[in-house]
């Protein structure tokens, strides 16, 4: 009976632990399917986060991006009637007033012409050495001309103001003058190291030889008459008629320096007086040939001088360096006044006008090429005024009467090879 009893109890026993086995079991197995799709949802969201970077990057879709792209796909957007981009950029302005647009840069002004100013003639070669007739109707001037050898010369052509007929006199040679009746131009030719004194007809007919001079000897030139001329060496003036021959000289002892000199030396006033640069300094010659010295009270070299039309004053030009001044001076006294002070600018060019009273100078800026500048000038006061027209060559004559100026224009294209000058006359209104 003990037997029996022990043997259910070990029964009762093994069934109690195969339900609680079974129940454990079951436990498990239920929460082992409650615990997966949690595990598939993390796996979800990881996969998803680098496909959206992709498409918010303009950079092309790399291999590992492409192959996890089709393991989960975006839902598909409804069909609207929206167009398709065009991929065409678009810029967007925030709201509110936009920023200034940057000033556009200034138009350039042009020179104004003035009115007074007309063209007379154009060349296609450089000119200069402009001297008007004694009744102001025709211009020699000194184009400079390359002959078919290439060799350079500068040629005597004329240009009538009223027809604007340019005539070629056929001959070589440069600083005409023109006689006082107006049918003869003297002028001078370089041979070698000698310069020959010419003169030659109105129409280029007559071609005459004078005399010779050294080059270094020679200073200056002008017409006693209508059939005599005067010649200024170092060693004197030399008077000869139209066939060359001599018909007087009055001696000269002046500085042997001045031969070194090479540009225009001395002018010849009315009363016979010759003023001679001598380099530093001026000497004025009277008629008898006594000579008195114009000096800069500072020591500063004399450059350019102008004589008036009476003969009886000296305008001269003092250089400091970057700098000159204008001053006047009588010729029968020492009594020197200075006019005008350019700072950093040289007179190019300097006359007296017909009235004796009037100063018309040429200037420009220390160190350039840039046109000259015309500038009026009272020889009393010293008020300036400019002349009203701009970007002219520094060679310039006014007529007899001082109603019109005369100067030019030139235009140098050295890419192209292309040259001009063209002559202006410019109505003086008094």
């Amino acid at each position: 009976m003990k037997k029996i009893k022990h043997l259910f109890s070990n029964t009762l026993t093994l069934i109690l632990l195969l339900v609680l086995g079974v129940v454990l079991a079951l436990f498990l197995s239920s929460r082992s399917e409650n615990d997966q799709p949690v595990a598939q949802a993390t796996q979800a969201k990881v996969t998803i986060a680098p496909t959206t970077e992709v498409k918010a990057t303009p950079l092309p879709t790399t291999t590992a991006t492409a192959t996890l792209a089709p393991a989960i796909q975006p839902a598909e957007p409804p069909k609207d009637d929206t167009p398709e981009p065009t991929w065409t950029p678009v810029i967007i302005f925030p709201v509110g007033t936009p920023p200034p647009l940057p000033s556009p840069p200034s138009t350039p002004t042009a020179t104004p012409i003035n009115p007074n100013e007309s063209e007379i003639a154009a060349f296609d070669v450089p000119v200069g050495g402009v001297a008007i007739s004694p009744d102001d109707q025709i211009l020699a001037v000194v184009p400079l001309v390359e002959l078919p050898d290439k060799t350079l010369v500068n040629q005597i052509w004329t240009v009538d103001l009223s027809s604007k007929k340019i005539e070629k006199l056929n001959t070589q040679g440069m600083s005409p003058t023109w006689s006082p009746d107006g049918q003869r131009i003297l002028f001078r030719v370089q041979q070698n190291d000698q310069f020959v004194i010419k003169v030659i007809d109105k129409d280029g007919k007559n071609e005459k030889h004078l005399t010779s001079f050294e080059r270094k000897g020679l200073l200056d030139y002008f017409w006693l008459t209508a059939n005599e001329v005067g010649v200024i060496g170092v060693d004197g003036v030399y008077r000869m008629d139209l066939a060359g021959k001599l018909t007087g000289k009055v001696n000269l002892n002046l500085p042997t320096k001045i031969k070194d000199l090479s540009v225009k030396q001395a002018d010849r006033g009315q009363n016979e007086v010759i003023v001679v640069n001598e380099g530093n300094n001026l000497l004025i010659v009277d008629k008898k040939g006594q000579i008195s010295k114009i000096t800069d009270s500072l020591g500063r070299s004399i450059d350019k001088f102008s004589l008036s039309k009476d003969g009886k004053q000296l305008a001269y030009v003092v250089n400091e360096g970057p700098s000159d001044e204008l001053w006047i001076n009588d010729i029968s006294s020492s009594s020197p006044q200075k006019l005008y002070r350019i700072d950093m600018g040289h007179i190019r060019d300097l006359t007296w006008m017909p009235d004796n009273k009037t100063i018309l100078i040429g200037w420009g800026e220390t160190g350039t090429n840039v046109p000259t500048v015309l500038l009026w000038l009272d020889s009393k006061t010293g008020k300036q005024e400019p002349v009203g027209v701009h970007g002219v060559d520094q060679d310039f004559v006014t007529s007899h009467k001082g109603d019109r100026l005369f100067y030019s224009r030139s235009f140098d294209d050295n890419a192209d090879g292309v040259y001009q000058t063209t002559l202006y006359q410019l109505e003086i209104k008094q």
